[in-house]
């Protein structure tokens, strides 16, 4: 079901200041290697990294919370026939990185699908 969970990240966060912020936690994923549909092409990643969700969240001065993004199957699955009709996950290492931009995604893991 193109609405199904498939997986849900979590984080932490602390705001050091002594004043209010407002930000976003921002989750990316990194797509495992995969077969092109061409036989004589080698193998490639569909996508480098894509945003796969997100959360704005306010927090007081010196304030913490923990912070959750579910992402979906529709988020997550690819075409992987060359007449776009199979939608799937593909099985494999998944890398998620979080940050507040793709700039700076530094908090990451790997995740087998």
């Amino acid at each position: 079901n193109d609405t199904d969970v498939v997986m849900q990240v979590t984080v932490d966060v602390m705001n050091n200041c002594k004043s209010a912020a407002t930000d976003v936690f921002q989750v990316y994923m990194v797509d495992p290697p995969m077969l092109n549909m061409d036989s004589s092409s080698p193998i490639l990643v569909r996508y480098w990294k894509r945003l796969i969700g997100f959360e704005k969240f306010r927090l007081s001065g010196a304030g913490s919370t923990t912070l959750s993004v579910d992402v979906i199957f529709d988020d997550v699955a690819i075409y992987t026939d060359s007449q776009f009709m199979k939608y799937e996950l593909v099985k494999g290492q998944y890398t998620i990185r979080v940050g507040q931009s793709s700039r700076t995604d530094t908090i990451n893991a790997t995740v087998t699908l």
